[in-house]
């Protein structure tokens, strides 16, 4: 006859309940810990990954940027140019550019030091882009002393008016020049153009024209401004 020993062993069953919950403790811990490195490891993911979108754009837009001034650059001109002669040639709206050059640059940067000179187109380009202020306006640096207004959906009265304003927003400046034969402070040429785009102009012309405008208003004694002809 089979007889059956109910009695428990309580040092066995202890000992394998400790192990057990011990072993499960462990388990616990072990999943969670790496289900927290896998969470940490995702959020750094997600921070680095915003960070160095974050220092993208940030080198994108300085890409853009004259380093002296703050202006935008001629790459960024050049860019936003083609799409605003894109937008005046569907619209059929006029397009403005404004060449300018500061009159006796190099003679000034002699005269005063260049870094009274770099101080002097940092002056020269707030003042200017005090004036063209409008959201769709754009002034840049173009390269040197050469700066570039683009004023769309500006007619050629807005245009004229534009000149005078910028022509005198640096006199007003009133930045000492001795060695300028035009005046005793720092001034500006302008050579201006207006267009209503068109599909068998070339947009380059524009600029072109505006710039054969600058040097007439050189020649014809600087401190003003000279409208191109037509093309």
């Amino acid at each position: 006859m089979l007889v059956l020993d109910l009695r428990m062993d309580w040092h066995f069953t202890l000992s394998t309940y400790l192990g057990g919950s011990l072993l499960g403790f462990i388990l616990r811990f072990r999943d969670e810990r790496y289900l927290r490195r896998d969470f940490i490891q995702a959020r750094l993911l997600t921070l680095d990954n915003a960070r160095i979108q974050s220092m993208a754009d940030e080198l994108e837009r300085l890409s853009f940027l004259d380093g002296l001034t703050g202006l935008a650059n001629r790459r960024y001109f050049d860019r936003s140019y083609e799409k605003a002669w894109r937008s005046c040639l569907r619209d059929k709206a006029p397009l403005t550019v404004l060449m300018l050059d500061v009159d006796f640059f190099k003679p000034y940067n002699d005269h005063y030091g260049h870094q009274q000179g770099d101080q002097a187109l940092r002056d020269i380009a707030r003042a200017i882009s005090s004036e063209a202020a409008r959201p769709q306006d754009l002034v840049a640096r173009y390269g040197g002393e050469e700066f570039i207004v683009m004023l769309p959906w500006a007619d050629e009265a807005a245009a004229a008016h534009m000149a005078e304003r910028l022509l005198q927003a640096v006199r007003d400046l009133a930045l000492p020049h001795a060695a300028s034969s035009c005046g005793d402070v720092v001034t500006i040429s302008a050579g201006v153009m207006t267009v209503i785009p068109e599909q068998y102009l070339a947009m380059e012309k524009l600029i072109s024209a505006a710039d054969n405008a600058l040097y007439q208003a050189k020649r014809d004694g600087r401190n003003c401004w000279r409208r191109a002809l037509p093309i």
